[in-house]
């Protein structure tokens, strides 16, 4: 497929931002300050079932994994952002290698920059975003999860940040380490760029994807070289 290549969509949590194991880490030590016992493979359980799928569906899974009651579940919530703030006290967010080559390439290219993401809005702008130390106006829009009825695999979430960019599914690129996330840009007509995380992703995954690479170093070239192949026509 030769297309213009008119937008970069990018997932956030462990594709641009090195968030999950932060993340996992921070879930299994708020639940053990609550009194739950972990079990031994608890980062595995938690890459499966918790990574990428934003908080209604990954409160959901704790429910019924620890057998968490609402109350429970409130307390939670204050723990893990207590320990959250603690943490970002005294440690940066860490960012995906080759981020701000990327963005700055992009933005010299004219290419319009998005964030596509599960996670709430409030969470983006004002904690994630702001403690990586990355500024929201690389940004032509940031859709979230509370934005949309389904969030990934569903490929709302996908064609919304379209609309919202003004760009066809076929002129986009997405930036996604999950296989949720790559399912729902490929349902959505939008190539995927995959970037493996610390989650193991599925033969289905990596068929969907247009082009599989290690880090976001190698988008630049690539876009490059589609720019090339257009020019060749």
């Amino acid at each position: 497929m030769n297309t213009q290549i008119e937008a970069v969509i990018a997932d956030l949590d462990g594709t641009i931002l090195d968030t999950e194991l932060m993340n996992a880490e921070l879930v299994r030590d708020s639940l053990t300050e609550l009194g739950y016992k972990m079990p031994v493979n608890f980062m595995e359980w938690f890459f499966e079932n918790c990574a990428g799928v934003g908080w209604s569906k990954s409160s959901v899974k704790l429910i019924n994994t620890f057998n968490i009651n609402k109350a429970d579940l409130d307390s939670f919530s204050k723990v893990f952002d207590r320990k959250r703030k603690e943490y970002v006290e005294t440690n940066e967010i860490a960012k995906k290698k080759g981020l701000f080559r990327l963005l700055d390439f992009l933005k010299a290219k004219g290419i319009k920059i998005a964030i596509c993401t599960s996670s709430r809005k409030q969470e983006i702008q004002l904690f994630k975003l702001h403690h990586a130390g990355v500024s929201a106006d690389y940004f032509e829009t940031i859709v979230t999860g509370d934005m949309v009825k389904e969030i990934k695999p569903h490929r709302e979430l996908y064609l919304l940040t379209c609309e919202k960019l003004g760009v066809k599914p076929e002129n986009a690129i997405a930036l996604e380490d999950s296989d949720l996330g790559v399912e729902a840009a490929f349902n959505a007509g939008v190539r995927v760029i995959l970037i493996p995380d610390h989650m193991k992703n599925s033969d289905r995954a990596k068929q969907m994807a247009w082009k599989i690479v290690d880090s976001l170093d190698e988008v630049p070239s690539i876009i490059a070289s589609q720019e090339i192949e257009l020019s060749n026509l």
